[in-house]
């Protein structure tokens, strides 16, 4: 709790003058002062600040009067403690509850009637009579406003059942194609007339319709398998886990009279939470962070989308904010969890939200089937658009450098025309080896200073191993225009807002932009995203979160050489470590584990066998995070323990599953988790192992001369070897190898080229080989 609650204060004290007096404990968001009352509110930022002002300033003075300090009690705890004394005074306390069981005072009742009755009876006929017809019209009065109470609380639970019933019979629709729309989805379902249709936001091929009764759900499940634009579709009965809790929002807000509380000057009405997934929150702190709210609602489910405005002048939040879940459930359980508490000392309020207003594009996709958007749109501008609405983060490669701009630099260093070249009939290098040499050196180049700016390089490896965080302010800028200025970048960013930083190497082909807001940062990413800057369309990329290293230049340069020789020293000792200790074929290969397994755990199961050097987890990504594979590897130091394990562990159960083991031609060398990638990592192995590096990716139409040529340039070349396919034929299988003499040679040449080195429109993949790598059916020079 953030909220305190002080009582007993000084008639003629002020809010400024309560701030003042707590503001030692920590910074106060909120202040509510009741002077009539003599207590008031305060709010603070963190719980641990309020319950330190409260048992800090708890029975102290503030001029003569000694006040009281306590938690506030949450605005839903005072509603119940409120419904039980109405109940409590409705109880009125009746005199004579103890003289009802006593017969002497029933016989005193009854004389006193009778003698009431009887005394002057005919003088008082007609006040009788006019008392009995008061009474019999109040009687009917109240018989109906019962009845009409009875009317409105019978149409009131009517409306409350057909929203609880609207959602009663629902499906869930999969292997739809992307790019459906809800009137293709409704004539597929005819004649069945579904009562609501819903897909879920940033997610595709999957809806939720809703039926009125049981038996359109039941011919809606027939079908079932069934083909919609070649696509075969699966229905399923949706059991809504989150059901309970749903309820009373759903109610809630299915209600004419909230509906009218939130209806627009225009006319339209929020969608129910259940539908659109989208809440307002209001009354927020004005030193709330975008991080804040995700902290506060991820604990409820996956979060598409957090905006949080700013003012324009004081780059301040509003105070109030929109949040958009993945899935509407988990937003009617924030909701009903969420609404009128406190946080960071203010009460929250949630409101079912607008919808979000869409682009042309989307107005358009959404919009009547039987119109031809091709004749409003351009398949490129189509294709623009279509880039410009996707939310993905990585596009390019880091330090992508455009083959146009490669020339344009290598024309201006060497005082040469670009058509020559490029035509250059020189028999030593072709175009190509020229190109991918001139990349390799501007890319050096950038990242170069790139460090010399203060860039953490490691940032970027990591951001194309996994799914690292993004930053919200920091911006990557690519494909620019060879010679591009510092100020063109800086001009073209501030029309969106205030820009902390620009960083823009030699030559100005790419950029890193960082701009203070990150609603501004999002604003201008959304809008220069494939926008034509100088002839050419910008390509942007969210950089890495934890960009900036916060040593000098000067430090960095000083501990460079240091810190290089340690790591060597380091390497070196690994590796005569690794040579001494670990036997070949001393790796088990082991399956059929439960998803749920942890490393240590799978560790520990095979712990009892020997000394382990490894334990892995093959994992894989998906939508939902990285999850298990179900097998793994375990390396042993000594090839009898794994042939032990085999004999001692095999079908034994480590979490309720028996699990098999066979010996494996794997070597693992590293304890960390194995992920399944879609795509060529540009360091794959970082440790050097040798003289020889494994060279993949290589472009069919290229040679043993261009592999060598590109190489020569960092040092002596033992041999270069490119493996030929099986078949007999001349053709190249896409990798070789390349030996240099020595160690020293080969560290600078991979160093060099394994960042973004591309051969006749292709990346080179650079990894270190091993010493027993097979070079059968390879051409050597």
């Amino acid at each position: 709790m953030s909220r305190i609650f002080i009582e007993n204060l000084p008639k003629n004290i002020t809010e400024n003058e309560i701030v003042n007096k707590f503001s030692e404990k920590g910074e106060i968001t909120d202040v509510k002062l009741r002077k009539s009352k003599r207590n008031a509110f305060v709010g603070f930022k963190l719980p641990e600040q309020a319950q330190d002002a409260c048992e800090y300033f708890n029975k102290t003075f503030i001029n003569s009067s000694r006040i009281s300090v306590k938690i506030a009690d949450t605005v839903r705890a005072y509603q119940s403690n409120t419904i039980q004394n109405v109940k409590k005074v409705k109880k009125k306390f009746d005199p004579f509850d103890e003289l009802k069981d006593d017969p002497e005072f029933q016989d005193f009742l009854k004389l006193q009637r009778n003698t009431d009755s009887s005394k002057n009876q005919r003088i008082w006929d007609d006040d009788a009579l006019l008392g009995n017809q008061v009474q019999i019209s109040k009687s009917i009065d109240n018989e109906e406003k019962e009845n009409k109470a009875e009317e409105d609380l019978d149409t009131e639970n009517k409306a409350n059942l057909r929203c609880k019933k609207s959602f009663e019979f629902t499906v869930k629709i999969q292997g739809l194609p992307y790019k459906i729309k809800k009137s293709q989805l409704k004539d597929f379902l005819k004649p069945i007339r579904p009562l609501s249709m819903r897909f879920v936001p940033n997610v595709k091929g999957i809806a939720y319709v809703s039926f009125r009764n049981s038996n359109d759900l039941n011919a809606a499940m027939i079908k079932h398998r069934g083909f919609l634009n070649g696509h075969r579709i699966e229905i399923k009965r949706f059991k809504d886990s989150n059901k309970n809790a749903g309820k009373e929002s759903i109610s809630s807000k299915c209600g004419s009279s909230d509906t009218k509380k939130f209806e627009s000057k225009n006319g339209e009405i929020p969608e129910p939470i259940i539908e659109s997934g989208r809440i307002y929150v209001r009354n927020l702190s004005y030193t709330c962070t975008e991080d804040d709210l995700r902290v506060l609602f991820e604990k409820f489910g996956v979060l598409t989308e957090v905006h949080l405005p700013i003012d324009v002048n004081t780059k301040k939040p509003k105070g109030f904010a929109f949040i958009t879940f993945m899935f509407p459930e988990h937003a009617v359980k924030a909701y009903n969890e969420i609404d009128k508490t406190d946080f960071q000392g203010r009460l929250i309020h949630l409101l079912p939200a607008y919808n979000k207003i869409e682009s042309k594009y989307a107005a358009n996709k959404n919009s009547d089937p039987n119109i031809n958007h091709s004749a409003k749109s351009s398949y490129k501008q189509t294709k623009i658009e279509e880039n410009k609405e996707s939310d993905c983060a990585t596009r390019w490669n880091t330090l992508f450098v455009r083959p146009n701009a490669v020339a344009d630099i290598m024309a201006k260093n060497l005082q040469q025309n670009k058509l020559d070249l490029l035509t250059s009939n020189d028999s030593k290098t072709n175009v190509a080896v020229r190109m991918a040499l001139g990349e390799t050196q501007i890319v050096n180049e950038i990242k170069q200073f790139l460090i010399d700016n203060g860039v953490d390089l490691h940032t970027f490896e990591r951001s194309n191993s996994d799914q690292s965080e993004r930053s919200k302010t920091t911006i990557l800028v690519k494909n620019l225009e060879a010679g591009t200025e510092e100020s063109e970048i800086k001009q073209l960013f501030e029309r969106f807002g205030l820009v902390k930083k620009v960083l823009l190497p030699p030559h100005g082909i790419t950029a890193i932009v960082e701009m203070q807001e990150p609603n501004e940062a999002k604003f201008a990413f959304k809008k220069l995203s494939y926008q034509n800057f100088k002839h050419h369309p910008i390509y942007l990329e969210w950089a890495p979160q934890n960009i900036f290293t916060q040593e000098t230049v000067e430090d960095q340069k000083s501990m460079r050489q240091e810190d290089f020789n340690l790591e060597a020293r380091i390497d070196d000792r690994c590796d005569s470590n690794d040579q001494e200790d670990l036997d070949p074929d001393a790796t088990v290969y082991v399956k059929n584990l439960n998803f749920e397994t942890t490393e240590s755990d799978f560790r520990k199961h095979f712990e009892q066998i020997g000394r382990i050097y490894s334990a892995t987890i093959a994992k894989k990504k998906t939508s939902k995070g990285i999850l298990s594979m179900g097998y793994g590897f375990i390396q042993f130091y000594r090839r009898n323990d794994a042939k032990k394990s085999i004999i001692e562990l095999q079908n034994s159960y480590l979490d309720q599953h028996k699990i098999e083991i066979k010996l494996s031609n794997r070597s693992i060398v590293e304890n960390k988790s194995v992920v399944k990638k879609k795509s060529f990592s540009p360091q794959t192995n970082l440790k050097q192992t040798g003289s020889k590096i494994c060279v993949k990716n290589i472009p069919f139409e290229a040679t043993i001369n261009d592999i060598t040529k590109i190489f020569n340039v960092y040092g002596k070349i033992k041999s270069v070897r490119i493996p030929r396919k099986l078949s007999g034929s001349s053709k190249f299988r896409g990798f070789g190898f390349v030996d240099f003499v020595t160690k020293e040679d080969a560290k600078r040449a991979f160093d060099s080229l394994s960042s973004s080195t591309h051969l006749y429109g292709r990346p080179l993949v650079l990894e270190w080989a091993r010493d027993d790598s097979l070079d059968d059916g390879s051409e050597a020079l």
